[in-house]
């Protein structure tokens, strides 16, 4: 597992929460690049059920979505849409820009 640059971090943060933070953008990445629509608690669920998964919070996924977004995480687009049929749920879906699509800080 590489370690990525992690956004508005405290100086002080553990190489361990920061590990912890990098494992959890690669588990999102994987099951959003399976380019389902999905909420963010079926996103939590398949993460937690992989071989390699791990509970991941509804508030980090959320986040680590919006740090596959980012230019050094893949630049990737991910879609949002209310979910038919229900008032205030949302699923998201990503569109991936390149075959590696998650870029390793050096």
């Amino acid at each position: 597992m590489n370690v990525y640059l992690i956004d508005g971090l405290d100086p002080s943060t553990s190489i361990a929460e920061i590990q912890h933070l990098a494992r959890a953008i690669d588990l999102v990445h994987q099951v959003m690049a399976q380019n389902d629509w999905l909420t963010l608690f079926e996103v939590q669920a398949k993460v937690q059920a992989l071989p390699s998964g791990r509970f991941f919070s509804e508030t980090c996924i959320s986040a680590r979505i919006r740090d596959l977004r980012k230019d050094k995480h893949g630049g990737h687009t991910v879609d949002r849409r209310k979910r038919a049929g229900t008032r205030n749920l949302y699923e998201y879906k990503l569109i991936a820009h390149n075959p590696d699509p998650i870029r390793r800080a050096a």
